[in-house]
């Protein structure tokens, strides 16, 4: 009888819409919300700069400014193989995988915001050039590799976003922390006045569509154990 209802409501000459269709529209969407998102965010440079710039005495910077300094890729990475080793002590399957997941996010988005700024040009409020985009090449120098000239999109923001967002799709109780640890990320970054605004929510748009392809193509999240 169920099924006779299910075939009652569904019009033969309507089939269902395939799924890769569906998924092409989902992506779509969402990159055209994500450009949305980094137009608004450029729009906002300018009075976050400024913001910031007229708070250079506040005490939340000592805060910021060790976020900053204890949240690069060493860190981060020692973070991950404390857990790995965490996991192998305990025997949990899925933590191991989270903590895999975690390493491969690190590398992939960390590493491709850090090659796309590095030829991108665009200097960081306070460098002392004026400010711009030079891209890979200026005044007969070349610019690859030179902090002033590197800010979009924030490496630190993609090393974090890597790490954090296996735990905001695979888990329940670490997607609020990791949220939280990725706003903390943000803010400190354009609190200590090493990125604009656009460039770190660059980075958060990058972690989030290549940390979910990761975890869709790799699998992650179908390998977890009954009792897990």
């Amino acid at each position: 009888m169920l099924t006779s209802v299910h075939s009652e409501h569904r019009p033969p000459d309507q089939p269902p819409r395939p799924a890769s269709r569906t998924g092409r529209a989902r992506w779509g969407g969402a990159l055209l919300g994500a450009a949305v998102v980094l137009a608004l965010a450029f729009w906002g440079d300018a009075p976050v700069d400024a913001w910031v710039r007229a708070h250079r005495q506040s005490p939340w910077l000592p805060l910021a400014w060790w976020v900053t300094h204890w949240s690069d890729w060493p860190e981060l990475l020692l973070l991950v193989g404390a857990f790995y080793g965490l996991a192998v002590w305990r025997r949990r399957v899925r933590w191991r995988q989270l903590a895999a997941a975690m390493a491969v996010g690190l590398l992939v988005v960390g590493g491709s915001s850090t090659l796309i700024r590095s030829v991108t040009g665009r200097t960081r409020p306070n460098a002392t050039a004026v400010p711009g985009w030079y891209g890979v090449r200026h005044d007969g120098r070349w610019l690859i590799g030179r902090s002033d000239f590197n800010a979009f999109p924030s490496g630190h923001m993609g090393a974090m976003m890597g790490v954090v967002m296996p735990l905001i799709l695979g888990t329940r109780r670490g997607r609020l922390p990791g949220v939280l640890a990725a706003i903390l990320m943000a803010w400190a970054r354009v609190f200590t006045w090493y990125h604009h605004l656009s460039d770190v929510v660059a980075s958060a748009i990058l972690g989030v569509v290549l940390g979910t392809w990761l975890w869709r193509r790799w699998g992650w999240g179908a390998k977890a154990t009954p009792r897990e």
